[in-house]
């Protein structure tokens, strides 16, 4: 009599549990290195004098670079529908994570964005992600600082920390903004 199949079937689900207590956290960095190698791109392209640091003013060039070409009517304000269109490129098809950002820059809450709201809020973010408060922020701050906002954020709008699917303010993808 064979013992065996019945046994490879109870331990079936012990093995399967134990094959993705593995691949979680495998996957799970290599989402993270990902994660990292983005994050270090978009360091590098703000980094413009190759420095290997962000100063205040590098940091604001990629935002208001793209603040021009936002304001598709040339009033001097960015609407909520402009900044969606260039910031996805999908032609203003809102978004709740490309909102949220928007409504963060958006200090007075008027539904515009203007370029003193845009320096305001960027500014703020530099201070915040240059820990040691130098004018310089490091590849490790600036990954340390907008983790910390990002789980600050989601924490506020119920998310929790590593919840939710959106990147909130600082986190990701998007041009400049």
């Amino acid at each position: 009599m064979n013992t065996s199949a019945p046994r490879t079937r109870r331990l079936l689900p012990w093995i399967t549990g134990a094959l993705v207590l593995v691949a979680i956290p495998t996957a799970a960095q290599q989402l993270m290195d990902e994660a990292e190698g983005r994050g270090q791109q978009r360091f590098d392209e703000l980094d413009t004098d190759d420095s290997g640091t962000l100063s205040e003013d590098e940091m604001l060039a990629g935002p208001m670079g793209h603040f021009e070409d936002a304001d598709t009517n040339d009033d001097g304000q960015v609407t909520t529908l402009e900044f969606v269109a260039l910031a996805t490129g999908t032609g203003g098809q809102l978004q709740p994570r490309m909102v949220a950002r928007f409504n963060f820059a958006d200090t007075d809450a008027d539904g515009t964005l203007t370029e003193q709201e845009l320096i305001s809020t960027v500014a703020s973010m530099f201070q915040r992600i240059d820990a040691d408060q130098d004018g310089q922020a490091t590849p490790d701050e600036a990954r340390d600082g907008f983790h910390a906002m990002r789980e600050e954020y989601r924490a506020e709008h119920g998310r929790g920390e590593r919840g939710g699917h959106g990147r909130g303010p600082g986190g990701g993808a998007g041009r400049g903004f």
